[in-house]
């Protein structure tokens, strides 16, 4: 509601209406947005690559403020594995375009990302008797460095950050599940629906997703060839989780 009261002003500059009241006046049929109505992932990877590019566009280093815009800028065609896994000959080494001004680039700014911490916690038993366990939490935390050096931070994050954005498209095995967080071995692409086991794993193949944010549990992937790696979602499967 926010960022639609800043475009509503900057549309109608003569009118003056503050947040409160332009909130009081949403019609009936504009609603907040549920979890499943996202179609974009919302993971930590996601958030913190998103978090230093949003501070980047608000310095003036970037153009965009869009993470897919930054990807877009930095590789060839992100439908192509290599390309996305920073193998291509061509753009393995692109970066986004920035731009620094020498009189502030030393300047100290600040950002907030989300970490993944353990914390002791008492769990109570069935019997009333208590045990002493970590449990994983995720919290925001603020991180601060020079603006020149949150360009080579956000630029070092990008291959993690590609690989990420090409896998969360393919689907993968749960591995393990946590308080109700999925760990995902995710495939590549071979084909419309054809997939494969990677047999070297890079940073990004390991997902974590809140249960909320998994689109769909399909059936087990047939093999597709003799290799134990390749499978092949059924056909009518893959074509209803692409309108999905």
């Amino acid at each position: 509601m926010e960022k639609l009261h800043q475009k509503f002003e900057s549309e109608n500059v003569q009118l003056k209406i503050s947040r409160s009241q332009f909130c009081k006046h949403r019609p009936f049929w504009i609603v907040r947005p549920r979890v499943t109505d996202r179609e974009t992932c919302a993971c930590k990877i996601h958030e913190n690559f998103k978090a230093k590019v949003q501070k980047l566009h608000q310095l003036g280093v970037i153009s965009s403020i869009s993470t897919s815009s930054v990807v877009s800028s930095s590789v060839c065609d992100q439908n192509n594995i290599k390309c996305m896994y920073r193998r291509c000959e061509h753009c393995k080494a692109f970066a986004f375009p920035t731009t620094l001004d020498p009189d502030t680039k030393n300047n100290v700014v600040s950002w907030k990302e989300w970490v993944s911490r353990s914390e002791p916690v008492t769990k109570r038993n069935a019997d009333g008797s208590t045990t002493e366990c970590d449990a994983r939490i995720m919290a925001l935390e603020k991180r601060s460095a020079s603006v020149e050096r949150l360009v080579d931070i956000t630029k070092d994050d990008l291959p993690r950050f590609t690989i990420h954005v090409y896998n969360i498209q393919h689907p993968g095995t749960v591995t393990q599940i946590v308080d109700e967080q999925y760990e995902v071995d995710t495939m590549s692409r071979a084909g419309e629906n054809r997939f494969f086991v990677p047999s070297i794993t890079f940073p990004g193949d390991k997902v974590w997703y809140f249960q909320s944010d998994i689109k769909s549990v399909i059936p087990t992937p047939m093999p597709a060839t003799s290799s134990a790696r390749h499978f092949s979602v059924l056909p009518e499967i893959w074509n209803k989780l692409k309108k999905t």
